[in-house]
């Protein structure tokens, strides 16, 4: 296969995984607001639904006995849960949000992957960094404003609780530079995570057995939202560069204005689409830093 094919196939496959990356935030709200289910079961199913694509993925490529090594093992489990706790406080979150703000909020990880690169990685403080974070910092503060001083508690959870999914990143590529491959790094999430979301759901929440009409959605979220993407991301990365990767990767939130609008019917305020302009001016403007650091930081493999 030539290279301009094979960077064409990986450009298809980020702009795929950017799309449907786009459905998990307003899936969260939906699932939450709409369907009613509580928001750690929600997690819990959804995740788990996905690991039936990742044992799929798994046993095709024969990779399931990467899985024997104990210290492989506890780095799954550390990468696991620095990934679905998080989830599980933005879950929480979106029952009192929109699809549009949790989409924004929570990119607020690309800000927390810059300033893990500085404090711990000891990289150099570049020009065209600080004004990449200094953007995403005001595109939160415009959308968090809204028009009103008084803002909702919960949005503050889903701009925080994305900076632990900075350190499950660096712990994923860890684990992959130590010979595991992703597909059984995601079916051990997927599988054994979202188990132990459930078990944890059952401890705290009226736990729910979903309605017959909401079967669907589960399906369709759980292997559009955290299934599929996960695999389109990986041909990706395997493709192309990946700064170029992770700018469309991080594009994500321009479909999930589209998403809300046709599933939760929600209009954008002009706050809303001015967050996006500088969510979008400060993405570029780290992108041209060329980290490949960072990169990886904010790298969704969460």
């Amino acid at each position: 296969m030539s290279k301009h094919k094979d960077e064409r196939i990986g450009e298809w496959a980020a702009i795929g995984h950017m799309v449907l990356d786009g459905f998990w935030p307003v899936g969260a709200a939906y699932g939450t607001q709409v369907l009613r289910v509580p928001p750690v079961e929600l997690l819990g199913l959804a995740t788990f639904i996905s690991s039936a694509f990742f044992l799929m993925l798994t046993l095709k490529k024969g990779e399931f006995f990467h899985l024997r090594s104990f210290k492989l093992l506890k780095g799954c489990v550390l990468y696991t849960a620095c990934l679905l706790i998080p989830y599980m406080a933005i879950f929480w979150a979106a029952q009192s949000n929109s699809g549009i703000n949790i989409a924004l909020f929570t990119q607020s990880e690309v800000i927390f992957a810059a300033l893990v690169g500085w404090i711990f990685l000891k990289e150099k403080v570049q020009a065209t960094r600080i004004a990449g974070v200094l953007c995403i910092v005001a595109a939160n503060l415009i959308v968090l404003y809204n028009g009103s001083l008084s803002f909702n508690p919960a949005s503050l959870i889903l701009i925080f609780a994305p900076l632990v999914f900075v350190f499950g990143n660096a712990t994923a590529k860890r684990l992959q530079a130590q010979g595991l491959p992703y597909a059984p790094l995601l079916l051990f999430r997927s599988g054994i995570g979202g188990l132990s979301v459930l078990l944890f759901s059952l401890l705290i929440e009226d736990f729910q057995i979903p309605s017959s009409s909401s079967w669907l959605f589960l399906l369709l979220f759980g292997f559009l939202a955290f299934g599929l993407p996960k695999a389109l991301w990986q041909i990706a990365l395997n493709k192309i560069d990946l700064s170029k990767t992770t700018a469309i990767g991080l594009s994500y939130p321009a479909f999930s204005f589209v998403m809300a609008y046709f599933l939760l019917h929600e209009v954008p305020s002009p706050y809303q689409w001015l967050g996006l302009v500088f969510l979008f001016i400060g993405i570029y403007f780290l992108m041209q830093s060329s980290s490949r650091k960072l990169s990886e930081l904010a790298a969704p493999t969460d």
